[in-house]
């Protein structure tokens, strides 16, 4: 056999080289696939466990004021935080709520929505920002009164914060008070109390800059008070069917949205105790006409 080396067909140094970087550059591919591949398993089995733990505190908060509404029911006749007159179409057994909660001061309720929970007060505004009415870390929080209401709805205006949670939980259905038709709807929420039982009439929605301080707790003078109305009610997002006067009782309901930077929503009424109801929609448009004067 002949072994002339003329007759060998060599590979070339240059085409080695092209061959190692062809099978570097596959290696590397194949890497980068499953290395994408590792990457999406990971961020699904993370977005799914933070899924779940949300679902998980939405199940554990839901759950707790769903077994509130039931416990503080009181069909009691008579009791502390009687109306005069003695008809309380609904009442709360705040000697129940207090004692799983002594920072309870009233509860909420707007019918025929979300709205139905306790609401807290303490000595500063953060707690219940992330805590549960049972003192359980929570990130939706619950209800509270602003602490610098003193004297908690006898202040000119009481404040009352929530989270805007997606699911229309805690203020999240606030934001319905953005349109006319669900003001038509719901145009009054109750306030339960341990000394009395309260209509709060609404009168106005406004989109606030939370960068700067928006709302009243004092006026004063008349004057000052009936300015303050005067500018929400020609900013609200509806039209309401009444007004309030100097020496009437607010309470706001205030919240995040997100038109803006750091914008907040705030609805405001004003107290008319429950013993005063029939009469309410009389009043309402007396003091109607008397705002067009």
């Amino acid at each position: 056999m002949n072994w002339n080396t003329e007759n060998r067909n060599p590979v070339r140094p240059g085409r080695r080289r092209r061959e190692r970087r062809g099978k570097q550059a596959q290696h590397w591919l194949r890497a980068g696939i499953l290395a994408g591949i590792l990457l999406s398993l990971l961020m699904f089995v993370v977005s799914g466990t933070a899924l779940g733990l949300q679902w998980s505190r939405y199940r554990q908060s839901e759950q707790l004021y769903r077994n509130l509404r039931a416990e503080s029911r009181d069909t009691a006749s008579a009791g502390p935080g009687e109306n005069s007159g003695g008809n309380r179409a609904f009442q709360k057994d705040f000697s129940s709520l207090q004692a799983g909660s002594p920072d309870t001061v009233a509860w909420i309720t707007g019918e025929d929505t979300p709205i139905d929970y306790p609401v807290m007060h303490t000595d500063n505004n953060e707690y219940y920002l992330s805590h549960l009415y049972s003192g359980e870390e929570n990130r939706y929080g619950t209800l509270f009164a602003d602490c610098r209401n003193t004297g908690l709805f006898t202040d000119p205006n009481t404040v009352i914060y929530g989270h805007n949670m997606k699911n229309d939980a805690m203020f999240g259905s606030l934001m319905g008070y953005k349109e006319q038709a669900y003001y038509e709807e719901h145009p009054t929420m109750t306030l339960y109390t341990p000394d009395g039982d309260y209509t709060i009439e609404l009168l106005s929605g406004t989109l606030e800059n939370g960068d700067r301080e928006f709302v009243r707790f004092r006026f004063e003078s008349e004057e000052d008070f009936t300015g303050y109305i005067q500018s929400l009610q020609s900013r609200s997002t509806f039209s309401s069917h009444g007004t309030a006067v100097p020496g009437d009782r607010l309470v706001s309901l205030c919240t995040c949205t997100y038109e803006q930077n750091n914008a907040r929503y705030l609805v405001v009424g004003r107290l008319l105790p429950v013993s005063e109801s029939g009469a309410q929609d009389e009043k309402g448009t007396v003091r109607q006409q008397d705002s067009l004067q």
